[in-house]
């Protein structure tokens, strides 16, 4: 039976049945995920050459056989993770009236986190409370067990520099998170598509569970959480000497691009996902999907998720004015295939526990800074939250009667500096807000339209409670 949708129905449609996926995929959302399951999209979706995140397998270390070849390879790993960190060094935007469908604000300044976190930092006062030696001895054991801090020789001049880190448990934790994440992708993804999915449901529940254990196994998540507790708890006696420690931590974590200039230390857990199988998840979105995810009350703000998704629609390029855009208004039989990750962010330097703990105030010397967040729904304030975790998706194929009809006008636009993007997936070209390098593989075939190369589709975020938010009890101030 031949079934047609509008383009910008169906666009609406994948995002409502991506963002039901990636966070726990039902109308009424459990209580306890709602700071979690914020999502600022990029619609569409930012093309990123798996070699642009080398940096994250290799460090900052160039290669090569001599020391000209390995300052020369440094450089480029530096622009790598200037260029990185740059991206998701934002604060999410929930002031448009449909939540969760917010656009990245590239390079604002203003929304930095870094910046702000930093002014934080500058401007905030402690309680200063009197602590004792054991408490003092219990704060440098949790924080041992989570973070540490390594010398960097350079192997051309023996200068040494110290560096922040993730300890070992505490990126254990994020690898298995990941990990568990995925799965529960897999069986949002089974429960939302698979219309036999009541008799297969113990399979793919024994999946997730066999993830959770593992991350409670070897990502050791009672512990770390509990690490991580127990540190909140025991800073809330006096945030003096944390707070120095965290302000030496932004110290440590800014480095310097000579095009970029100064950024500060972001990464990925783990950082060769872009390479592997595990962790990323195939989805098949197909008409019977598109129909039921039509509308989406997803988003923990009201309105629809899709509204502004936008066609199938070719920008820019072709043999017309780069400034043309072109849509296909319907999808006739449409399937679309993709795989998906969700990729931990890791930032040595940022530590939200501070931002959330009640032990902190902004001083006077805050004449810019205001209520970082009110935490109310939606949050207002200067810092309402943070992204903690970079969707990617890759292998996109899109077929449909039209598309098919269409295949050699795509590519030659695509091959004449065009893009081709159809709601959150970019299909092919350039990148909307990317740079010309910036250009994902493409293929026409009879099966549709198909993209191999990886993009970044949005930013899992945590929104912060009210903050800061002291304790009325405390009567002294550092």
């Amino acid at each position: 039976m031949t079934t047609t949708i509008a383009s910008d129905t169906a666009a609406r449609a994948l995002l409502n049945y991506l963002y039901a996926v990636l966070t726990d995929g039902r109308e009424q959302f459990d209580a306890r995920n709602a700071a979690e399951r914020f999502i600022t999209w990029c619609l569409p979706g930012l093309p990123i050459d798996a070699d642009e995140l080398r940096f994250l397998r290799r460090g900052l270390h160039g290669e090569g056989a001599t020391a000209e070849e390995r300052d020369a390879d440094a450089r480029i790993l530096t622009g790598q993770a200037a260029r990185f960190a740059m991206m998701c060094d934002f604060i999410p935007d929930v002031t448009g009236a449909y939540g969760a469908q917010a656009e990245v604000a590239f390079h604002r300044s203003e929304r930095s986190l870094a910046r702000m976190y930093q002014r934080v930092l500058t401007h905030s006062q402690v309680a200063a409370l009197t602590i004792t030696p054991e408490e003092q001895a219990q704060i440098d054991r949790w924080q041992a067990r989570l973070y540490g801090t390594r010398e960097r020789v350079d192997e051309d001049t023996g200068e040494k520099t110290v560096e922040p880190f993730d300890g070992p448990e505490l990126v254990a934790y994020k690898k298995y998170q990941a990990g568990y994440e995925a799965a529960l992708m897999a069986y949002n993804a089974a429960r939302l598509a698979d219309p036999g999915f009541r008799f297969n449901e113990p399979i793919h529940r024994n999946r997730l569970m066999l993830a959770l254990d593992e991350w409670k196994g070897a990502g050791k998540k009672g512990e770390v959480e509990t690490a991580l507790a127990r540190l909140a708890q025991a800073t809330g006696r006096d945030l003096a000497l944390w707070k120095r420690d965290l302000e030496a931590r932004m110290v440590t974590g800014r480095q310097a691009d000579e095009v970029l200039g100064e950024f500060w230390t972001t990464a990925l857990v783990p950082a060769g996902f872009a390479s592997k199988d595990a962790g990323w998840v195939k989805h098949t979105f197909h008409h019977e999907l598109a129909t039921k995810h039509q509308t989406g009350t997803h988003t923990r703000f009201g309105g629809d998720l899709g509204l502004k998704v936008g066609k199938f629609k070719l920008t820019g390029g072709g043999a017309s004015s780069r400034d043309t855009t072109r849509e296909i208004s319907t999808l006739t039989d449409l399937s679309v295939s993709f795989e998906v990750a969700q990729v931990p962010l890791v930032r040595p330097w940022f530590d939200p526990v501070f931002l959330e703990s009640r032990t902190w105030r902004l001083g006077a010397s805050a004449v810019e800074l205001t209520q970082l967040s009110d935490g109310k729904a939606p949050p207002q304030g200067q810092l309402i939250g943070y992204p903690t975790a970079v969707i990617f998706a890759r292998s996109v194929t899109v077929d449909a009667k039209e598309i098919r009809d269409e295949l050699r006008t795509l590519k030659t636009h695509v091959e004449g500096g065009g893009g081709v993007s159809f709601g959150p997936l970019h299909l092919g070209g350039k990148g909307e807000r990317t740079h010309e390098s910036n250009r994902s593989s493409h293929e026409a075939a009879t099966s549709g339209w198909t993209s191999s190369g990886l993009q970044i589709l949005g930013f899992r975020c945590h929104l912060l409670d009210a903050s800061p938010n002291p304790l009325p009890t405390i009567e002294a101030w550092a």
